[in-house]
């Protein structure tokens, strides 16, 4: 019979499997592996993205938008109008295709315009937009 307070040695072995948790940590490794380059391809595409210089002129008769598009071919021109806005995406590609800059810009257009009658015309890199008013 041990004594009360008595100090006893106590000895065991365990066993770890470490193969297990080792293709766990390779798991979460690839993940996050996966996540820093999906992020870096985000990053990388904001970085190219710009807001084009634009003029807006208008009348009582018109509004007349010029838009600089550098290396923006007609083909990568997206015009959309809806809601009272008019949104204008550009891509400018290099030659094998690969997107180098993005242009983004929303404009704001008066109720009295008639978007179905908008002319649209590109040339030397300069989108112009020609959006008459009901009269």
């Amino acid at each position: 019979m041990a004594k009360r307070g008595a100090k006893r040695d106590i000895k065991f072995s365990v066993e770890i499997n470490t193969e297990g948790i080792n293709s766990f940590l390779k798991k979460i490794k690839k993940k996050k592996d996966k996540t820093i380059r999906k992020l870096s391809n985000i990053t990388k595409r904001f970085s190219k993205y710009e807001e084009p210089f634009c003029e807006i002129r208008q009348n009582h008769k018109r509004m007349k938008i010029v838009i600089k598009l550098p290396d923006v071919k007609k083909k990568d021109i997206l015009l959309n109008v809806s809601d009272g806005k008019i949104e204008i995406k550009a891509e400018a590609r290099e030659r094998n295709g690969k997107i180098i800059k993005t242009f983004h810009r929303i404009i704001d257009i008066p109720k009295c315009s008639v978007p179905k009658r908008m002319n649209a015309n590109i040339k030397n890199e300069t989108l112009k937009l020609d959006l008459p008013f009901k009269l």
